[in-house]
């Protein structure tokens, strides 16, 4: 009978070992062998076999403005740091599930004086040392740190994939605030010369030339074009509001920024294979984490099932008289060991496992869905590519093509051959070619900003410190 207690204690090593956390393998997902729009993006073949991605890509747009703003709003973004925040906070809650694979330690002391008729002085000094530690049997507190452990991994590649929708914004909007720079140029020039053709028409209509009809038509024209500049200017100031939102300070802080569209390259991305952005995406990688910690929780709940055994140990000293609290006979101990086994609960722990399994059906489901997403997002973004690079080449040669109009109607205008009529609409069509081309300009470098969003940036893998 001596022997059966030994043999537990010899036993409770392996038993502590085992482990009730499902193996589980990364979700299918059907990727595709290459990008589809890929060829039509006219990128090479040689090209398409490696994103060439770094983790500062926006220095391929060659602008040291955007430089300066994307350090800015990388160091100050408000919502990058609060993302800091919750890492800290999920690796502290880390060091709170590894606390359960160790013993607890706990020191108390008192000391006390009582009395009666038979006794009215009687004092009592007593001082305690426990020690508490349940065994791990069936890896419940283990499960609970896998789970903790890939919990703060998808915290941290929440932070990584929240930075990279930043630096796609601050791309976007400086991009945007230097369009709208350039609109605003665009319509300065055209407001420069409707009031140089209103000049001439108001010379002409006072010696007569013209009648009272065109010259209205051409005043027209000049306040229409007037209209649209404070409203450019409006929205040009809103983008450097924004743009200091993002780097977390004041308009007044950041102040205008610099640079022209016109100077800004346009880079050629290559997207990689497929199969690569599966590891290229923090949000791909997160809810991978996110799986990993949803079968951690079903292995917990399935150790809920089985007896649990705490073993204690106390130790202490206790005595009347203060001298004597240090002798031998003084000295108290205790040793205990518990065994607690479930036998009904209602279906409460039932429910609890078919909750971690649902739990964990479901973020398959969602992690197939982000993947599908993430190539349709690259897919797109390859189509946008191409389309707004055509588009752009097209309206060059329209504005070129409104442009030489434009200056044939003003002479022929002067020399008498054409109305005042022809002369507005080729005007007109000008402005709206030169404002179509600015737009398209700024497509395009939106389309390589979603293109490179998409590939995951240029992130290498590692977390936030």
């Amino acid at each position: 009978m001596r022997r059966v207690p030994a043999l537990l204690l010899a036993a409770l090593p392996v038993l502590a070992g085992c482990s009730l956390v499902p193996e589980a393998s990364p979700p299918e997902v059907a990727s595709p062998p290459a990008y589809a729009n890929a060829q039509q993006a006219g990128l090479t073949a040689a090209s398409l076999a490696e994103a060439g991605l770094t983790d500062s890509w926006w220095t391929g747009f060659g602008s040291p403005d955007l430089d300066r703003l994307m350090a800015a709003a990388r160091a100050g973004n408000l919502d990058i740091k609060a993302a800091l925040a919750r890492i800290a906070q999920a690796r502290a809650q880390v060091r709170g599930a590894e606390a359960g694979l160790y013993p607890t330690f706990d020191a108390s002391g008192s000391a006390g004086r009582s009395g009666n008729a038979a006794d009215p002085d009687s004092n009592s000094y007593r001082g305690n040392l426990q020690v508490g530690y349940e065994l791990d049997l069936w890896g419940r507190v283990a499960a609970g740190v896998t789970a903790a452990e890939a919990g703060a991994q998808a915290t941290a590649l929440d932070a990584v994939a929240l930075d990279l929708v930043l630096q796609g914004d601050v791309a976007t909007t400086y991009f945007t605030y230097l369009a709208l720079g350039e609109r605003l140029r665009v319509a300065e020039e055209n407001l420069a010369i409707a009031r140089g053709t209103l000049a001439l028409v108001q010379e002409q209509a006072a010696a007569g030339a013209v009648s009272g009809l065109e010259l209205a038509q051409q005043r027209q024209q000049v306040a229409a074009i007037s209209a649209q500049i404070p409203d450019l200017e409006g929205q040009r100031r809103q983008a450097v509001n924004a743009l200091a939102l993002l780097a977390g300070t004041t308009t007044a802080a950041l102040g205008a920024p610099g640079g022209a569209l016109a100077e800004v390259a346009v880079p050629q991305i290559q997207p990689g294979v497929p199969s690569d952005l599966l590891l290229r995406r923090p949000d791909l990688r997160g809810a991978e984490a996110e799986l990993v910690a949803a079968n951690a929780n079903i292995g917990a709940a399935r150790a809920a099932f089985l007896p649990s055994i705490a073993l204690t140990a106390e130790g202490g000293i206790a005595s009347n008289l203060l001298n004597a609290l240090l002798r031998p006979e003084s000295l108290l101990y205790s040793l205990a060991a518990s065994l607690v086994a479930p036998i009904f609960d209602g279906g409460a722990r039932e429910a609890d496992l078919e909750v971690a399994r649902a739990r964990y059906e479901e973020l398959v489901y969602l992690y197939q869905q982000s993947a599908l997403t993430a190539f349709r997002e690259v897919e797109d973004a390859l189509v946008d590519q191409e389309t707004q690079a055509l588009s752009e080449a097209a309206l060059v040669e329209s504005e070129r093509q409104a442009r030489q109009a434009y200056n044939l109607a003003a002479l022929q205008y002067r020399e008498g051959a054409i109305d005042l009529l022809t002369l507005l609409d080729a005007q007109r069509t000008l402005l709206s070619a030169q404002d179509s081309l600015v737009q398209a300009r700024l497509s395009r470098l939106s389309a390589a900003v979603a293109l490179a969003k998409a590939l995951g940036g240029g992130w290498q893998g590692g977390l936030p410190q």
